[in-house]
């Protein structure tokens, strides 16, 4: 379980790292996520791949597969403690919540297993 929280915790950073960069400039929510939707699929490691990245209405979702010896029950276990990090780690990236507060655009981390989904959702209002 620990590794996992790991590797969940590796994502959101990448994650946050690939906005930043690809940021400067527009502050344009769309064109971050057209460009992170481009490098997909993205072996992210430890059984982890973001497969796109898209806007759906007023969400940004991000998705990832996950290998099949891994499971939803697993990393639901501790999904508040994975959600608190997630917002902890954007709350210090101040351009990346500049841009999704001007738009007005939640987050959703959906990470597919073989058996489930599980969405983990950051409201704009919550940054």
């Amino acid at each position: 379980m620990k590794r996992l929280l790991i590797v969940f915790i590796a994502l959101v950073l990448i994650f946050f790292m690939s906005l930043a960069l690809t940021s400067c400039g527009g502050n344009n929510v769309r064109i971050v996520i057209s460009k992170l939707n481009a490098e997909c699929p993205l072996d992210l490691g430890n059984g982890f791949t973001r497969s796109s990245a898209f806007i759906d209405g007023k969400q940004a979702f991000i998705t990832c597969v996950v290998d099949s010896n891994l499971t939803s029950d697993n990393f639901e276990k501790n999904l508040s403690v994975k959600k608190a990090t997630l917002l902890q780690n954007l709350k210090k990236d101040e351009s990346l919540c500049t841009v999704l507060k001007d738009s007005g655009t939640d987050i959703v981390y959906r990470y597919k297993f073989s058996d489930g989904t599980v969405d983990v959702l950051i409201a704009c209002d919550e940054m």
